[in-house]
């Protein structure tokens, strides 16, 4: 089993990355930005909260390479975590460490421009990825969560089962401090990683199939050995482990968000489950059939639940992302749906649409929007700006329908890059699509000190409308990190 494979389910359209990519893309026109002109009134002035191209920067190597997190620095920067499969030396790829020829994890950190300042992999002698990455609040490093097939080799200790949850510390320069593994005899997944709220710690959160052996905890019943628990752990500053703790029902969950409450009372996680009024879970929409609801879920800070919810309807539903509203009042959720018109999802516009759901504190539903077009449209990240909307990450592969812009991408089956701003209650501000030639998805955005939006995920496109050359051969992945600004 392959580590991408099991980060969705079998039945489902979940794209994480570069493997296995979801449907329909076509083309893009790009919005051109004339300059204001006071001696010339037809000119077109743009409007302020128009978004522009600040910059676009392309990572990578040889063959395949993707970003699926970005975060702030100290700085001012932004610092990025990945796989990468290119090989020793080729683009930005460092001849040390060498990477075998699997995937390895990929660190890239640049300066406020975009520009590179030091590139790292980590890894062994089977795939290793990078899921999640923060700054630690201490400015000693940084830490990096994902998950490995390695079984100490390399920089990989040793493991348990299929694949083991991985942390690794690096130093400000990228220097590799320590790496440790945790599971059971299962897959265990970290895809999420945040800073407690007391700024000393580290919580983690993803899936595991391991039960009570290992660092895992029972698991709750399960009709199957590949059913998943959500689990979350909290890690002290070297790695030592406090607590893991496994939340889920008779059938399958998973998360890949995880967030500090603003009111540091504890975590706010999204992601999905298929059981029914067992365990953890609430009772969902489609009665226990294996149809996946979006989850949100409340934890104190020892890990212990407050309240879940569940939302969805009568087809496949997903959470991938939450954030926290600046003033306390609740949180946004966003992930992908194929319900339309059913349970708690509205009308929907083609296969899969972008979900944005509005809870309040407790968790409970005030606002539900479903965005997109006549292909597939999916949302991976999801940020809060300072005055109070949402701007969401994700991909398109509509084509000037619905509300989604015209594409970029010169053929069926390739996706563009989708932004979006959203006001407080979820409704729409604009939506806009940025991409090349062939495949882009925006998988993490972070908001910037001067309230520029910056986006990580990759692109296949080489040196085409928003994307600038590619490092390896043509269709080949790149990390991909832009920027986006509104105004003038």
């Amino acid at each position: 089993m392959t580590g991408m494979n099991i980060l969705r389910p079998l039945t489902a359209k979940w794209n994480f990355g570069p493997v296995g990519l979801a449907s329909v893309c076509i083309f893009f026109v790009t919005l051109i930005i004339f300059p204001s002109c006071s001696k010339h009134p037809d000119v077109m002035v743009p409007k302020a909260d128009t978004p522009r191209l600040v910059f676009s920067q392309t990572f990578g190597g040889s063959q395949g390479d993707n970003f699926v997190a970005v975060a702030k620095t100290s700085d001012g920067g932004y610092i990025m975590a990945g796989s990468t499969i290119s090989a020793n030396g080729s683009g930005d790829i460092p001849a040390t460490p060498p990477v075998g020829s699997s995937y390895d994890m990929l660190i890239v950190k640049v300066g406020p421009d975009g520009s590179k300042q030091w590139v790292t992999t980590l890894g062994g002698d089977q795939d290793d990825y990078g899921q999640g990455i923060v700054a630690c609040p201490d400015g000693s490093g940084y830490m990096i969560a994902g998950y490995t097939n390695s079984n100490n080799a390399g920089d990989i200790p040793a493991t348990r089962g299929n694949n083991d949850i991985v942390v690794a510390k690096l130093s400000s320069d990228g220097k590799k401090q320590w790496v440790k593994t945790y599971g059971g005899d299962g897959d265990d997944i970290a895809q999420t990683l945040a800073v407690s709220p007391d700024g000393k710690d580290y919580i983690l959160a993803g899936l595991t199939t391991s039960n009570n052996n290992g660092d895992i905890p029972p698991l709750h019943s399960k009709d199957f050995a590949f059913n998943s628990d959500i689990v979350v752990a909290k890690l002290r500053a070297d790695g030592t482990l406090q607590w893991v703790k496994t939340y889920g029902g008779n059938q399958s969950e998973s998360t890949r968000s995880i967030i500090v409450c603003p009111d540091g009372s504890g975590y706010a996680l999204a992601g999905y489950t298929s059981s029914d009024s067992s365990g953890d879970i609430p009772k969902t929409h489609n009665g226990n059939s294996g149809i996946s609801d979006m989850l949100v879920m409340k934890l104190g800070t020892g890990g212990e639940k407050q309240w879940a919810r569940a939302y969805g309807g009568k087809d496949f539903d997903f959470a991938t992302a939450i954030a926290a509203s600046p003033d306390g009042s609740g949180y946004m959720i966003t992930g992908m749906t194929i319900s339309n018109n059913s349970g708690d999802i509205p009308a929907t516009k083609g296969d899969y649409d972008i979900v944005v759901v509005k809870v309040d504190a407790g968790g409970n539903k005030q606002s539900i929007h479903t965005y997109g077009g006549n292909g597939d449209d999916e949302a991976f990240g999801i940020a809060a700006t300072p005055d109070g909307d949402f701007v969401l990450a994700g991909f398109t592969g509509s084509n000037g329908s619905g509300d989604i812009p015209t594409s970029h991408a010169a053929a069926l089956n390739y996706l563009d890059a989708v932004v979006a701003r959203l006001g407080p209650d979820g409704s729409k501000k604009w939506v806009k699509a940025y991409g090349g030639n062939d495949t882009e998805e925006a998988i993490s955005v972070v908001v910037g000190a001067d309230g520029g939006l910056v986006i990580a995920g990759y692109t296949a496109s080489n040196g085409d409308f928003n994307v600038p050359a590619n490092h390896g051969r043509t269709g080949t992945n790149d990390g991909w990190l832009f920027k986006v600004k509104e105004g003038r």
